[in-house]
């Protein structure tokens, strides 16, 4: 589900709003009585939405890569037994005052 939000999504989000925008306009050219010429594919501009699909993505990505993770500086616990229980790794944060 992730991927689906974070990459493909993006991908497919400008000519998805691309294509509505056409049908949307042809309709509008059909109530007015111009005839459609070419046929929708014909005229799409699949460079610049492939262009736009992909930055997007970027985008996105950058941000939740940015967003996330632990804090710098911390240090980090390899899974251990504890207690007869396993405790899985992770990260602490620096101590403040004192040696580590």
């Amino acid at each position: 589900m992730r991927l689906l939000f974070e990459v493909v999504l993006p991908i497919l989000l400008p000519a998805l709003i691309y294509l509505g925008y056409l049908r949307v306009e042809r309709r509008r050219a059909e109530a007015r009585g111009d005839p459609a010429t070419l046929p929708w594919w014909a005229t799409t501009p699949w460079v610049a939405l492939a262009a736009a699909g992909v930055l997007l993505a970027a985008v996105l990505l950058s941000v939740v890569v940015l967003r996330s993770g632990s804090p710098v500086g911390g240090v980090y616990v390899p899974a251990h037994m504890e207690n007869g229980g396993l405790v899985p790794g992770h990260v602490e944060s620096p101590r403040t005052g004192g040696a580590p």
